[in-house]
């Protein structure tokens, strides 16, 4: 008897990915917002709005080091791992070219780092602050999540992962004692993210064999990942430079108060992005196969990621909405100016659900990146534009409208792109 798409991917490895990621998530979720109430007593107003303007600006570095491998070369992985005629040289020729391209951008980030650390005054005042700021994003940027992504196995290093995060908030907690203590937030977190970085990394070559790293391969890897780093830069814009340009139009403490309310909005919006990271190999290795079953059930896959993550993103945006006076007494209560914002960020579960069903699990998969990122770029220029016009006048509420324009600009050019192409 014939098996529906949905029966065979339950019973596959998918299904374990999804497990997998969603408990990664709930870590990455869950961490944040048990040593939120912690660090926004401990460190006060000012202190935790220099964190937050840090640790956006490690986010960036860390997106720049990155550069979109976690799509680009993710998609070449999995298309071919698993094949009949898979070369294990081939995955090892991917892996270098991908490690090559990051020594060469964490170059770059070292030399943007130093420029702005005589710039901006939050750096120029606590250059330590900055440069453990840049070992997380180094350290961080360098993880291989990427390839056993790509080859759908991620459970182990999910689970190393999960564990290292868990230590990173006890060192929180036990170094962390007053505003003076903020480095040791950031530093907490670096630590954690080299030990999961270099784990993963054994066990990624235990699987590839490891290349010798050269000039043409790092060129190579930064050809592969072009144009995903085009989509990856579009999203520094709207979504991890926030507090970043925030803190370069206002004050720390409105860092501050966008930041409580921001982890607790995007915390929320980041609970269907396990479903996203694993359907999206699924696709590209069902549409790469060129068959027309192929095509017919990754059809099928998309619109059930689709409707399954606009149903839990319209929920989850309700209960943030509803809740939100709640969440900030718990989170996060010396920063009751948070409440508006995160009342403003909480439709962010719903577009964000909405983005990643239609952009990176529909668009991508077709090989429309041009589109993509074109959507990804507007949204990007209307969340700046918002900003700078917003945010010098009313802080973090303005920066909050500027993010909701931005993804509701992103999910109108999905829209657009899928029906110009005839699949709407």
């Amino acid at each position: 008897m014939a098996t529906s798409p949905l029966s065979r991917v339950t019973r596959s490895r998918l299904l374990q990915n999804v497990v997998a990621l969603f408990v990664l998530q709930a870590g990455s979720w869950i961490v944040p917002l048990i040593t939120l109430p912690y660090l926004t007593r401990v460190l006060e107003e000012e202190a935790f709005g220099a964190y937050v303007f840090a640790q956006s600006y490690g986010i960036v570095l860390i997106m720049l080091i990155e550069y979109g491998f976690s799509l680009s070369a993710t998609r070449e992985v999995a298309r071919i791992f698993g094949r009949t005629d898979e070369d294990p040289g081939a995955l090892g020729r991917i892996v270098a070219d991908v490690v090559g391209a990051k020594v060469v951008l964490t170059v770059a980030v070292v030399a943007i780092s130093i420029l702005l650390g005589f710039a901006v005054p939050t750096f120029r005042d606590d250059p330590v602050l900055l440069w453990v700021t840049v070992g997380w994003a180094v350290v961080q940027g360098f993880h291989p999540g990427w390839f056993f992504t790509g080859i759908e196995r991620l459970t182990r290093v999910a689970n190393i992962e999960l564990v290292t995060k868990f230590a990173s908030m006890i060192a929180i907690f036990v170094l962390v004692r007053d505003p003076d203590d903020v480095t040791l937030v950031l530093a907490s977190q670096a630590v954690g993210a080299l030990a999961s970085t270099v784990i993963a990394s054994v066990l990624m070559y235990r699987i590839v064999p490891m290349v010798r790293l050269a000039w043409s391969s790092s060129i190579e890897g930064l050809r592969l990942g072009w144009t995903m780093f085009l989509y990856r830069s579009g999203e520094l814009l709207y979504i991890a430079a926030n507090g970043f340009i925030l803190g370069l139009l206002s004050t720390n403490i409105a860092v501050g108060n966008f930041g409580a309310a921001e982890r607790i909005g995007r915390g929320f919006s980041r609970v269907l992005s396990p479903v996203r990271d694993a359907i999206y190999p699924r696709l590209n290795n069902l549409r790469g196969g060129g068959t027309d079953g192929g095509v017919d059930e990754a059809a099928a896959l998309t619109r059930i990621g689709l409707y399954a993550m606009a149903g839990v993103g319209a929920v989850a945006s309700l209960a943030v909405f509803v809740t939100a006076p709640w969440l900030v007494e718990l989170l996060a209560p010396d920063f009751r100016d948070s409440v508006t914002i995160l009342r403003i960020l909480a439709a962010l579960p719903l577009l964000s659900a909405l983005s990643a069903a239609l952009g990176v699990q529909w668009l991508l998969p077709l090989g429309l990146d041009r589109s993509f990122n074109f959507s990804i770029y507007a949204g990007g220029a209307a969340n700046l534009i918002a900003a700078i016009t917003l945010a010098p006048r009313y802080g973090g509420v303005g920066m909050a409208v500027a993010v909701v324009i931005a993804e509701l600009v992103i999910i109108t050019g999905f829209l657009i792109a899928l029906r110009r192409s005839g699949e709407l």
